[in-house]
């Protein structure tokens, strides 16, 4: 297991194509120049010479990274390669970056989202959960990440680790401070620059990432 490095991007983004759908990993060749851009940090676990599990985070702003994909070979799964390359990934950055927030997003285990080869939103719920993960209780709304997508729906955010997540009160379901609300506001308005998301002639997104932004802040743990 090793942090991912410029020799390691095509095979690691041949590996999130197998795994993920186009609408939440966007084309090869814009995955390929956003690795080369710096704009992806993350671990893989190698076997043979490729990549047998990886895990990626964007760093979207100075104080977050968000958990983009997690994807392990289909021969390997159930032999604890991702809950290796989880807790790896999170005690990595924790160490390099000390960020307040380091996030994620799932299906809602309710969706019933299911597919043979990218796997079942309930499983996917049960495996973040055992590795510490906690939902972030904001009604969330994932940004599309390419030209001509369907926003996806019944999403959730996750909190995995950071300064935030070390917090005994936000742990226990309090609200998060001011400063952590407004680097998560912070995040998610990154997020949407980055995106393909638009905003009409008044300035504002589609209602259902309005309402998120605002329920911002006053977000806890649930």
């Amino acid at each position: 297991m090793r942090v991912l490095a410029e020799p390691d991007y095509e095979a690691v983004t041949d590996l999130l194509l197998e795994n993920f759908p186009e609408e939440e990993r966007g084309t090869r060749d814009a995955l390929l120049g956003d690795f080369s851009a710096g704009r992806y940090v993350g671990v893989a676990a190698w076997e043979d010479g490729a990549p047998r599990g990886a895990l990626v985070g964007w760093r979207g702003t100075p104080e977050t990274v968000l958990i983009s994909w997690l994807a392990v070979d289909g021969k390997m799964r159930g032999r604890g390669v991702g809950g290796k390359l989880l807790d790896e990934a999170v005690r990595n950055w924790e160490q390099a970056y000390n960020p307040d927030l380091i996030l994620g997003e799932i299906h809602s285990p309710s969706s019933g989202v299911s597919h043979p080869r990218y796997g079942d939103s309930e499983a996917r719920w049960r495996f973040y959960r055992r590795h510490g993960a906690r939902r972030i209780g904001i009604p969330y709304a994932m940004p599309v990440p390419g030209k001509n997508l369907s926003p996806v729906k019944d999403m959730w955010l996750l909190l995995f680790g950071g300064r935030a997540f070390a917090e005994p009160a936000v742990r226990a379901g309090e609200n998060f401070g001011a400063e952590t609300c407004a680097r998560l506001r912070d995040f998610l308005h990154a997020y949407l620059e980055d995106s393909f998301e638009e905003r009409d002639a008044g300035g504002h997104y589609r209602k259902d990432i309005e309402e998120m932004l605002r329920a911002a802040g006053q977000a806890k743990l649930i």
